[in-house]
């Protein structure tokens, strides 16, 4: 399992390099953290639970195991986004972990297939539709629901970690693959060591696409709309 995951995370940092630039670290560690269902990644770390390094022992591995490479992707990706380029404030959070879930999403039918990307984006529609209207992606972090901390919680993870995705995948499937993956590589190279911010990404995409997206950003990301 170790020998999988190290050759892994060098398949994902040589997709990432093609269009997100120089990995940012000299080296990158791959931490086991005894617990399960996450992964956390400090620069030039990784803290992934158990299930990654034995995904096929118990039942409890097998359980939280689905899913585990592209959260593996997604860690990976937080080096260049939450790291490479900085999120100034809660506010913009979705630099990180929106850039990041919609990197992974890419990098995973990179090498797993198209498929799993579609069940991603089947995901990142359903749970974003079913949060879009508790507030904007800038205030997912300011949610609170005093009769239910954990409907607060799950809206704000489905903002973040759906909802930004989907509306990048959809900014995607507009202006073409290729002109995507230039903007996500422009971006990097314009915010990188920088602290980025959504205005400035936006005008980032507008000459990438040759196109107004105020409108859009406007509706859906300073907004409650989802577009379909």
């Amino acid at each position: 399992g170790i020998k999988r995951l190290m050759k892994l995370a060098g398949n994902m940092i040589e997709y990432y390099e093609g269009f997100l630039g120089p990995f940012p670290f000299d080296e990158f560690n791959i931490v086991e953290v005894n617990a399960w269902g996450y992964g956390q990644a400090p620069p030039g770390f990784m803290f992934i639970t158990s299930e990654a390094f034995n995904p096929i022992g118990g039942e409890v591995n097998q359980f939280f195991s689905g899913g585990v490479n592209e959260r593996f992707a997604h860690e990976i990706a937080h080096q260049y986004w939450g790291h490479a380029v900085k999120m100034p404030s809660s506010e913009e959070q979705w630099l990180t972990e929106s850039f990041a879930e919609i990197s992974a999403g890419l990098c995973i039918r990179e090498l797993r297939g198209k498929d799993d990307l579609e069940v991603l984006r089947t995901t990142w529609k359903s749970q974003g539709k079913s949060a879009t209207e508790s507030a904007p992606i800038p205030l997912a972090n300011r949610l609170r629901a005093r009769a239910n901390s954990e409907t607060a919680y799950t809206n704000r993870t489905s903002l973040l970690y759906s909802k930004g995705p989907w509306l990048l995948d959809v900014i995607r499937r507009d202006i073409g693959e290729r002109p995507f993956l230039v903007f996500l590589s422009s971006c990097q190279s314009t915010f990188r060591w920088k602290f980025g911010n959504t205005k400035g990404l936006q005008a980032v995409l507008e000459a990438v696409s040759k196109k107004e997206w105020g409108p859009f950003f406007e509706a859906n990301y300073w907004g409650t709309g989802m577009p379909k």
